[in-house]
């Protein structure tokens, strides 16, 4: 008789910590879509600095600082879409698109053209000629690259 007892206590026991991995690994899945959240509001801020640069309200050094912060974050964005951190996958609020993950090649090509647009703009930015700078800031796609396909719309 102790066997099905052992065996009921067992099968309690993994159910318990199945569910307390799975509520583990929710909040680290909402801890992800925060933190990629926070990236990308900081490679806002930073890139708003450049656009201060050639509109005379920032100097060079500080637009020359925030792009090196940019161009050493952008190759990091990928590791923070792991799958199942999409749009109704966490209780976080996110607009990723699954396309993310069914079109994953298109999405890092997204983020490799970025990287390439970035040093583009860091080489206008160190001529210091604020109308070049300006030119190359318009004609970046920065942040539209992934969010018009990868980026569901603001409800």
């Amino acid at each position: 008789m102790r066997k099905p007892q052992a065996l009921a206590g067992a099968a309690a026991m993994l159910m318990v910590t199945g569910i307390a991995l799975g509520a583990a690994l929710a909040q680290d899945k909402d801890k992800i879509v925060a933190e990629r959240q926070e990236l990308m509001k900081q490679q806002g801020r930073d890139l708003v600095v450049v656009r201060n640069f050639f509109q005379g309200k920032a100097d060079q050094q500080a637009a020359l600082d925030a792009l090196a912060k940019v161009e050493k974050s952008v190759p990091t964005v990928p590791n923070f879409f792991p799958p199942g951190t999409g749009i109704g996958e966490v209780s976080a609020k996110t607009r990723a698109k699954p396309e993310i993950w069914k079109e994953h090649d298109k999405f890092l090509a997204a983020d490799k053209k970025v990287e390439q647009q970035l040093q583009t703009l860091a080489a206008a930015v160190k001529t210091g000629d604020k109308q070049k700078v300006e030119a190359v800031y318009k004609e970046v796609d920065f942040c539209d690259g992934c969010h018009d396909t990868f980026r569901a719309p603001q409800r």
